[in-house]
């Protein structure tokens, strides 16, 4: 996989082959990236109350 700049990964979050995730985004806990996804968006678990905000 490829990680960007400013990615935040997640607990137990899992990357398939060829992965790329672009800066700036975060994946988390317990996903699973598939085969060739390109992340450009925040990836969330929906069994967790997570949110995302910034300053």
């Amino acid at each position: 996989c490829s990680l960007e700049n400013d990615t935040v990964i997640g607990p137990r979050v899992v990357f398939r082959n060829g992965v790329v995730v672009h800066s700036r985004t975060r994946i988390w806990p317990e996903v699973v990236v598939p085969d060739g996804t390109v992340v450009k968006e925040h990836l969330l678990n929906d069994e967790y109350a997570v949110k995302c905000e910034g300053s």
